[in-house]
């Protein structure tokens, strides 16, 4: 692998990693979130659907990421598309 094709798959990785590090903080926003969202089910549907919007655009990034290690012949030794709780 060239050194240019070395880079951008290792940059691939670490985008992955980032994205993957997203999700965590998803996760764990929605826990501290649920209980006091409970009480204002209108602003709880709006954060929701807004954790959702990035969890979409999350997932289409850590797949073109993916796309891109292996392009430059690998794979990415995790996905960034964790989930989120759908509420």
């Amino acid at each position: 692998m060239s050194d240019a094709s070395q880079q951008t798959f290792d940059g691939a990785e670490a985008i992955a990693d980032a994205l993957h590090a997203m999700a965590g903080c998803e996760d764990a926003l929605l826990s501290v979130l649920d209980e006091p969202l409970a009480h204002w089910p209108d602003q709880g549907r709006s954060v929701y659907g807004v954790l959702a919007a990035i969890r979409m655009f999350r997932e289409r990034a850590a797949a073109e990421a993916e796309r891109i290690a292996r392009i430059q012949g690998g794979s990415t030794a995790g996905t960034a598309s964790g989930t989120v709780a759908h509420h």
